[in-house]
């Protein structure tokens, strides 16, 4: 598929992390997950039928459980019946996750490489992406 061929170096830094489990590994996936293209799938809101909002997974703590996924395959794996996706860059997507009062997001759950980011590691990665745009633009960031 395109897409796994898309995100393939994310995929391998994954399997790295799950090996090694050091900072430089754990570093460098959060690099790639930041620059990978995401699959999220989309369901009606249920207060405003005519919008739609993240689907979600069971919750952690009672806190939402957000998920993503690196191809359509995978996404299928969760959700033989799922058509409504949205796909984001993560630099975009966890920057909006951050906003909410996330649990955790999951990485192709039920697939053959995933993981999961606790709430913490969302708001380090939207921060990150903050910091870098204000880089960018030659602001300062505090």
């Amino acid at each position: 598929m395109v897409e796994e061929e898309e995100n393939a170096r994310l995929l391998k830094l994954m399997r790295t992390l799950a090996r090694r489990r050091d900072d430089a590994s754990r570093k460098a996936m959060y690099r790639a997950l930041l620059h990978a293209k995401l699959f999220v799938p989309t369901e009606p809101h249920p207060e405003r039928p005519s919008e739609t909002r993240f689907s979600e997974d069971a919750p952690l703590h009672g806190k939402p459980v957000y998920v993503a996924f690196t191809s359509l395959g995978a996404l299928r794996l969760w959700d033989p019946q799922s058509n409504a996706h949205t796909e984001m860059q993560g630099s975009e997507l966890f920057p909006m996750l951050a906003q909410s009062e996330i649990g955790s997001c999951l990485i192709n759950p039920k697939g053959d490489v995933r993981g999961e980011l606790y709430r913490h590691e969302v708001l380090m990665l939207s921060d990150a992406v903050a910091k870098l745009r204000a880089w960018r633009e030659g602001t300062s960031f505090n």
